[in-house]
């Protein structure tokens, strides 16, 4: 399905052609180039999935209600990588940093942070 503003949504869609919401597996490209692969809900991005940005962005994991929760990966165009848990879209709990330059990961815990 193509939206009037570009947006393109390829997956399984429920309920009567009037009220359709996005709801089990799919893909949603934005109009701005961002994507999104995986599970739906209700016409919220929940369950597994991979959401990618132009610029080279990319989180592959766990989500709830439209926000990274649980456990993810988190990759930068520039080599940079953080492996672990996410509530309400804010790395929170135990993760590590991985580093392009080959420096020793780092291990983190925390309470909430934005990084």
């Amino acid at each position: 399905m193509i939206h009037e503003n570009g947006d393109v949504y390829i997956g399984q869609w429920e309920g009567e052609f009037f009220k359709k919401s996005i709801h089990g597996a799919g893909s949603y490209i934005w109009n701005d180039g961002r994507k999104y692969t995986g599970e739906w809900k209700n016409n919220q991005i929940s369950g597994k999935g991979v959401y990618s940005e132009p610029d080279g962005k990319k989180y592959e994991g766990e989500y709830f209600e439209d926000k990274k929760q649980g456990y993810g990966v988190f990759e930068w165009p520039d080599g940079k990588k953080y492996e672990g848990e996410y509530f309400e879209d804010k790395k929170q709990g135990y993760g590590v940093f991985e580093w392009p330059d080959g420096k020793t990961p780092t291990e983190i815990k925390t309470e909430i942070n934005n990084f």
